[in-house]
């Protein structure tokens, strides 16, 4: 891959994906003969959104390189992108075949067994992956999806504690832990697995609103508590916390209804946000910068879990009193 090409993938992978297709199409027609500027191309034409472009784009290489495992994967993606899903399976099982030792051929075509409500292949699959790749986060944790769903609890457990070895800071993992384990009849597990997973998703919130206010935030929310802290960082955090359970809630928790899951995630986000402040104003009413000294470099211990204070109370007396 020469300079140009090179740039051209990495406008596609900032964002920029209507001027890399402008300097890619103009290298492809100086050099028809490299499939290194038809994949890349083609990756433009995804990320702009013009799946048939791209479409036809990978179908020229596989005609041209009909061998090349990764031109018929992203062919498969750019076929499940747009629903034609018997010829992006087609494409996807070619790529694994020709491509015998790599892994994401293989999962692609797991997630597109699992949506297409086939969860033996699915499993199956996701099985082949791992044997490739022992390492691969989201197969083991599409596995402990569909052995959940199988009824398999042991089996999903295992698989999603896999996941959580591989990627520690998995929220959804440590969350589907914390469900299977409950389901197990297992409470002090489940518990645990069910904090870190709101542990890692308010962090996850934070770090959301941090950017937010970083990029537009101009009011003050609480100056006399906590002068860093801004009204559009605050307006930042509820938004993250919404899609996150919008996007969560759908997947993990398709039961709660959709009005109920926003409710609480608005809800919690206020908490949260309720709890830092709280824990910053007590900082102040004592004259301290940090709670303590457990963790240095990080404000102390309190200041990593300030924002659960409320979120836990709140949700330990919904589940208890209104919900169950």
């Amino acid at each position: 891959m020469d300079a140009q090409s090179a740039l051209g993938l990495a406008l596609t992978r900032s964002g920029e994906a209507e001027e890399a297709v402008t300097l890619l199409r103009a290298l492809q027609q100086q050099h028809p003969e490299r499939s290194d500027l038809a994949q890349n191309l083609g990756a433009a034409l995804m990320q702009k959104g013009d799946l048939d472009a791209a479409v036809a784009t990978y179908r020229e290489l596989t005609a041209r390189e009909p061998r090349d495992a990764l031109a018929f994967h992203n062919l498969g993606l750019a076929l499940k992108q747009k629903d034609v899903l018997a010829e992006a399976e087609a494409a996807l099982r070619r790529a694994a075949e020709l491509g015998p030792t790599l892994p994401d051929p293989v999962y692609t075509l797991a997630v597109l067994l699992w949506q297409t409500n086939r969860p033996e292949e699915a499993a199956q699959a996701c099985r082949d992956t791992i044997a490739r790749a022992p390492d691969h986060a989201e197969a083991h944790y599409l596995l402990g999806t569909v052995l959940r769903q199988q009824g398999d609890t042991d089996g999903a457990i295992a698989e999603f504690r896999e996941t959580i070895r591989i990627q520690p800071a998995s929220a959804e993992a440590h969350l589907s832990l914390g469900q299977a384990l409950r389901r197990k009849g297992e409470p002090e597990a489940s518990a645990t697995a069910l904090a870190e997973a709101e542990r890692l998703n308010r962090k996850k919130v934070d770090r959301q609103a941090a950017t937010f206010a970083i990029d537009l935030g101009k009011r003050r929310l609480a100056p006399a508590i906590s002068p860093a802290k801004t009204v559009e960082g605050a307006l930042g955090g509820i938004g993250t916390s919404l899609l996150v359970g919008l996007i969560g809630g759908k997947f993990l928790l398709p039961a709660l209804p959709q009005p109920e899951t926003l409710l609480l995630s608005f809800v919690l986000s206020l908490l949260g946000q309720a709890g830092d402040l709280f824990e910053s104003w007590i900082k102040r009413v004592f004259s301290v910068k940090d709670s303590g000294h457990l963790l240095p470099g990080h404000g102390g211990l309190l200041d990593r879990v300030d924002s659960l204070i409320f979120p836990v109370v709140f949700t330990t007396y919904y589940l208890r009193f209104l919900r169950l």
